[in-house]
């Protein structure tokens, strides 16, 4: 009793988990968001209509929004490259990369093969651009010439990320079941080369 009055005092404070970005609209739906080594935020984003209005900047060091590039898409994925232009995906065939007279949405400069999609992508150390979808593989970009390798990976993939030497997929796996499983798997990565597929986690066993 009264131990409150022998205690240390510790103070603290707790930041919000979810914040909004400065100038956005509650009634806009965010898609794709990306961010490059300064801290600043990109992201695309659709009207209150669902009508896809383009890519916005929120500038880490002034906390403001504006308009960063135009676009009439819905992108599914965006990434900063090494080059320090904006790539997106958009589940076709094909990589879309910011150009020079600000447009990034006019004709993809890396194309597959008709029906892949391209739903999720992201960068390793060495360059190379992978992404990820609903197919049978796969697939690594040269961001320099616009090839595209294949690796054979075959599921409902819906995010890709590159970690110490793997790549992390997540998506539907085929179970037998109608809805399939969702799992997480990896595969590394050396040498531009993906191998050893093995899974990292089966989220409908939790």
């Amino acid at each position: 009793r009264k131990a409150i009055n022998f205690s240390n005092t510790i103070e603290y404070k707790l930041d919000p988990a979810v914040i909004p970005a400065p100038g956005s609209i509650g009634e806009e739906n965010v898609l794709a968001v990306a961010n490059d080594i300064s801290g600043n935020v990109y992201f695309s984003f659709q009207n209150a209509d669902g009508v896809p209005r383009g890519i916005r900047r929120w500038d880490a060091e002034n906390e403001t929004v504006a308009l960063y590039l135009p676009s009439r898409i819905d992108w599914t994925s965006l990434k900063v490259g090494p080059d320090g232009l904006l790539y997106g995906a958009r589940n076709i065939f094909g990589i879309y990369r910011e150009t020079a007279n600000g447009t990034i949405d006019n004709n993809p400069f890396a194309v597959g093969n008709s029906g892949e999609g391209y739903i999720d992508m992201d960068f390793d150390p060495d360059h190379n651009l992978w992404a990820v979808g609903n197919n049978e593989n796969i697939f690594k970009i040269n961001i320099t010439t616009g090839t595209v390798d294949r690796f054979p990976f075959d599921a409902d993939l819906r995010a890709v990320r590159y970690y110490d030497g793997k790549l992390y997929m997540g998506g539907r796996f085929d179970d037998g079941t109608e809805d399939g499983s969702l799992e997480i798997w990896t595969m590394d990565v050396s040498n531009g080369q993906a191998s050893n597929p093995q899974q990292f986690l089966n989220i409908s066993d939790v």
